[in-house]
C-alpha cells in the first residue's frame, strides 16, 4: 500500500509540473458560475434548472478530458521509448495502473470539486434550501465521478493498446461515440436504451425540462446504481485488460495471469449487467402489454358514444411497502328502463364494445381481481383497457345498482417520450403521480386510454373531458405529502388521506416532497419545488392584489382555484402540448422552464381562469375579422373584451400617473383599435366607470372560450374548421351596450 501511495503522489507531481491540466478545472468552475449568474435573465428564475442546462454542457465536453488523460499517463512515460528504463524499477504492474488511474480520477474529481463550489456559490446567492442544494451537489457529483472513472480508464486501455499517434485520435472518436453517439443516437435516437450503461454522458437523457429536482433524480436512483455498479465493473475490467497489455511489454512471474484476471472482470461486468438486463426486461414487457391494449390512430373513436352516467364512485387504495397498490372501486351506476343512460347529451343510446356487455375502461397494467354486480360475485372478461361484465347480471326493478371491482398492481408506467424516457405515472416511495386520464380507476366507457402511431403510444387524455360525479377517495399508506385535485374531506389526516366531492371532474393525484408556498390573505396555494420559492412567493402577493381587484369589481368571490402546480413536468403531461397550462379540478398545473417565471408566465393565465372558467390564451384568435362578409354583425369580439378586462386594473393603476398609458386590446381588427380608443377616451375624460360598467355587464352574460383541441391528442378535421367555442358578441352589441350605459 506504501508503495502504491507514492506511486499515486509521484503521478500526481508529474501532472502539475506539466501546468496545462491545471487550467481546465477552473475553466469548468468559471463556466458554471457565469451560467448561474447570468445577468440577462430574470433572477427569479429557478437556479436549479440553469444549472442543469450548465452541467450538462460541460458534461458534453469534458468527458474528453479523461480518456486523453488516460492516453497520456500510460504513453508519457511507462510505454515510451524513452522511458523503458523505468521497467526495471521495483513496481508490480498493478501498481503502476493503480496509480495511473487514481491519479487521473482525483485530478479529474478536481473539474467536479470546481464546477460544484461554483453552484454552491449561486445557492448561497440565491438564499436557495441548502436541502436542495445538497441534493444537486450529490447527484450531478455522482453523476461527474461515474463518467470520468469509466473515461480514465478508457483511455489508459487505448494507451496500452497502440502508440500515442494513434491512441489519441482514436480517444478522440471514443470520446464522441461514448459522450455523443451513444445517447443521442443509439439511446434517444434508436431507443435501444439496454446500452444507456455504455454512456460517458448520463446526463443527456435528462432534460432540463424534465429535471424535477423533487421526482426525477428519486424515480432513477435504482436504475442509476445498477449503472454505476456496472460502470465499476467495466471500468475494473478496462484497467486489467490494459494490465494484461502492459504485461506484454512487462512480462510477470506467471504469464497467463494477467489474462486471466481480465476475464474474470470481463465475467464480473456481465454479471453486473443482468440486473440492469432484468430491469428492461420488465419495461419492455410493460410495454407490451399497452401496445397490445393501445388502438392505432387512424382507428380511434370519439368516446362520447360509448360513455355512460354513474351516479358516484368511491375508491379505497392501500399502498404496500413494495409500491403495489390493493385498490377498491365502489360505483353506484343508474339505469332507465334497464339501459344504460349516456353521459352526453349528444348521444341517444349507449355503445357498446362487446354485445350484451358493460365495460369500464381501466390501466391494462392493473390486473382485476374480483367484481360483484348489485352485492352478488360476477364473472368479468379482460381484455386489454376493457373491464366488462355481462349486462343481464344487473337485478331487474332495480334504478341503481352498485359495481365493486376490486383490481390492484404496481404502476411505474415508464415510457419514451419522444426520445426522452418519461413516466406517466408512479406510485414509488413518497413520489406519486397518478393523472385521471391514464385509468388508474374505472372509467365508464369510452373508446381506448390509448392509442399508437407507429411505435409510440399516446394517451387519449381526452377520456375524462366533461366527465363529473361524486368522488370519494381514501389512501392508505402513502407516506409523503399528497395533493388531489378534489377538496379535502374534513376527516383527512395523514394516516388516511381523505378527498371527498361532489360533482366534480376526475380526480387527479399528486405526491412528493414539495414546498407548499402561502401568503397571508391568499387562498391559493403554489406547490412547487425549493428553486422556484421566491418566484412563486412574487406571483402570489400579485395575484393576490389581482384578485383584491378583480373580485371588488366584479362582486364574484374568484376563488375556483385552489393549488398552482409549478415546477418542470416535461412529457409527464401530454396536454402540455398547449402552453397555457391545464385546470384540473381545483388546480392549475404549469411548466416551470428556466426561460420564463411562474410571475411573468402563469399569472395572466391563471386570472384568465378565475375569470372566465377557462385556459384560452386571450391574444390566440379565435376568428379572423377578414372572413366574414359582414363582420360587424358576424365576428365575435370576445377576445377583445376578455384582454380588456384583462388589463384594466393596470389601466386604472396607470391612469393618475401615466394617462398615454393604453389599454392592451388583443389582435389587430378595427374592433380592437377602436375599442382601445373608446377605453383610453373615457379613461382620459373621467368615465372609467363607465368603461367598468361596460365590461362587467359582458363578464355577467358569460366570456368563455374553450379550446375544442385543448386535451386532444389526435387531429380532427371537424374540430378543425372551427376549433374554438365562444359566445357571439359583435361590434354591434358592444356598442349598443356602452351606448346603454352611457346614458344613464
Amino acid at each position: 500500500m506504501r508503495t502504491l501511495v507514492l506511486q499515486i503522489r509521484l503521478e500526481l507531481q508529474l501532472l502539475y509540473k506539466r501546468r496545462w491540466p491545471l487550467l481546465l478545472p477552473p475553466a469548468a468552475g468559471v463556466w458554471m458560475l457565469l451560467q448561474c449568474f447570468n445577468s440577462r435573465q430574470n433572477q427569479l428564475l429557478n437556479l436549479n434548472l440553469k444549472a442543469a442546462e450548465a452541467h450538462g454542457t460541460i458534461m458534453m465536453f469534458v468527458t474528453l478530458v479523461p480518456i486523453l488523460l488516460g492516453v497520456l499517463l500510460i504513453r508519457r512515460d511507462t510505454l515510451h521509448a524513452s522511458f523503458e528504463w523505468s521497467l526495471g524499477l521495483p513496481v508490480t504492474n498493478r501498481v503502476i495502473i493503480a496509480s495511473k488511474w487514481t491519479a487521473g480520477f482525483v485530478y479529474m474529481s478536481v473539474f467536479t470539486l470546481l464546477i460544484q463550489a461554483s453552484y454552491a456559490a449561486a445557492a448561497w446567492h440565491y438564499d436557495l434550501a441548502s436541502a436542495s442544494a445538497l441534493r444537486e451537489i450529490i447527484w450531478y457529483s455522482l453523476f461527474y465521478e461515474m463518467s470520468f472513472a469509466a473515461g480514465t480508464a478508457l483511455g489508459i486501455l487505448l494507451g496500452a493498446l497502440m502508440p500515442l499517434r494513434f491512441s489519441l485520435p482514436i480517444g478522440f472518436c471514443g470520446w464522441v461515440f461514448g459522450a455523443l453517439f451513444v445517447p443521442s443516437l443509439l439511446v434517444e435516437g434508436l431507443h435501444w436504451y439496454p446500452v444507456k450503461v455504455f454512456s460517458l454522458n448520463q446526463l443527456m437523457g435528462i432534460s432540463s425540462y424534465a429535471n424535477n429536482e423533487i421526482w426525477t433524480f428519486e424515480l432513477i436512483s435504482r436504475e442509476y446504481m445498477m449503472i454505476g455498479i456496472f460502470g465499476a465493473a467495466f471500468s475494473l475490467f478496462m484497467l486489467t485488460a490494459a494490465g494484461a497489455l502492459f504485461a506484454r511489454e512487462r512480462p510477470v512471474y506467471k504469464a497467463k495471469t494477467p489474462f486471466i484476471i481480465m476475464m474474470a472482470c470481463l465475467l464480473l461486468s456481465a454479471a453486473a449487467y443482468v440486473p440492469y438486463s432484468q430491469l428492461w426486461s420488465k419495461r419492455y414487457d410493460q410495454q407490451r402489454i399497452m401496445h397490445a391494449a393501445a388502438k392505432p390512430d387512424a382507428n380511434i373513436n370519439q368516446h362520447i358514444p360509448y360513455q355512460f352516467q354513474i351516479s358516484s364512485m368511491a375508491l379505497d387504495i392501500v399502498r404496500h411497502s413494495d409500491n403495489s397498490l390493493e385498490m377498491k372501486a365502489r360505483i353506484v351506476l343508474p339505469t332507465r328502463d334497464g339501459k344504460l343512460i349516456p353521459a352526453s347529451g349528444q348521444a341517444r343510446q349507449v355503445a357498446v364494445h362487446y354485445e350484451g356487455q358493460i365495460s369500464f375502461l381501466l390501466d391494462p397494467l392493473l390486473q382485476v381481481l374480483s367484481l360483484k354486480v348489485d352485492g352478488n360475485p360476477a364473472p368479468w372478461r379482460r381484455d386489454g383497457d376493457f373491464i366488462s361484465f355481462g349486462k343481464n347480471l344487473l337485478e331487474r326493478g332495480r334504478d341503481d345498482h352498485v359495481i365493486e371491482i376490486a383490481y390492484g398492481g404496481i404502476l411505474n408506467e415508464w415510457r419514451a417520450d419522444g426520445g426522452t424516457e418519461t413516466r406517466f405515472a408512479f406510485v414509488q416511495g413518497r413520489n406519486v403521480l397518478l393523472p385521471a386520464h391514464l385509468g388508474w380507476f374505472p372509467i365508464p366507457g369510452g373508446d381506448t386510454l390509448k392509442m399508437i402511431n407507429g411505435s409510440f403510444i399516446s394517451d387519449r387524455v381526452d377520456v375524462i373531458t366533461g366527465w363529473r360525479t361524486n368522488f370519494d377517495v381514501k389512501l392508505h399508506g402513502f407516506a409523503g405529502p399528497i395533493y388531489a385535485s378534489i377538496a379535502q374531506a374534513p376527516d383527512d389526516n395523514p394516516d388516511v388521506r381523505h378527498f371527498v366531492q361532489k360533482s366534480a371532474e376526475a380526480p387527479f393525484i399528486f405526491g412528493g416532497d414539495f414546498t407548499e408556498v402561502r401568503i397571508p390573505g391568499e387562498p391559493v396555494t403554489v406547490i412547487t419545488t425549493p428553486g422556484s420559492i421566491k418566484d412563486s412567493r412574487l406571483f402570489l402577493s400579485q395575484l393576490n392584489q389581482k384578485r383584491s381587484y378583480y373580485s371588488s369589481w366584479s362582486g364574484m368571490p374568484l376563488d375556483n382555484l385552489k393549488q398552482v402546480l409549478y415546477f418542470p413536468m416535461g412529457g409527464l403531461f401530454p396536454f402540455f402540448a398547449n402552453a397555457s397550462g391545464i385546470v384540473q379540478g381545483n388546480m392549475f398545473l404549469i411548466q416551470a422552464n428556466r426561460y420564463s417565471s411562474l410571475t411573468t408566465s402563469g399569472l395572466e393565465k391563471i386570472m384568465s381562469t378565475l375569470l372566465f372558467g377557462d385556459n384560452t390564451e386571450v391574444y390566440m384568435n379565435v376568428n379572423n375579422w377578414d372572413d366574414y362578409p359582414d363582420p360587424e354583425s358576424s365576428y365575435s369580439i370576445v377576445q377583445e373584451i376578455r384582454s380588456a378586462i384583462l388589463s384594466l386594473d393596470q389601466k386604472e393603476a396607470y391612469s393618475g400617473t401615466d394617462p398615454t398609458f393604453s389599454i392592451q386590446i388583443m389582435g389587430d381588427s378595427p374592433p380592437s383599435r377602436l375599442m382601445a380608443a373608446m377605453i383610453n377616451d373615457a379613461f382620459s375624460n373621467g368615465e372609467a366607470d363607465l368603461v367598468k360598467r361596460v365590461l362587467l355587464r359582458f363578464l355577467h352574460q358569460g366570456l368563455q372560450v374553450r379550446d375544442l383541441f385543448l386535451n386532444l391528442p389526435y387531429y380532427n378535421s371537424d374540430i378543425d374548421r372551427n376549433p374554438f367555442r365562444y359566445p357571439l358578441i359583435t361590434w354591434n352589441d358592444w356598442l349598443r351596450i356602452w351606448n346603454e350605459e352611457k346614458g344613464r
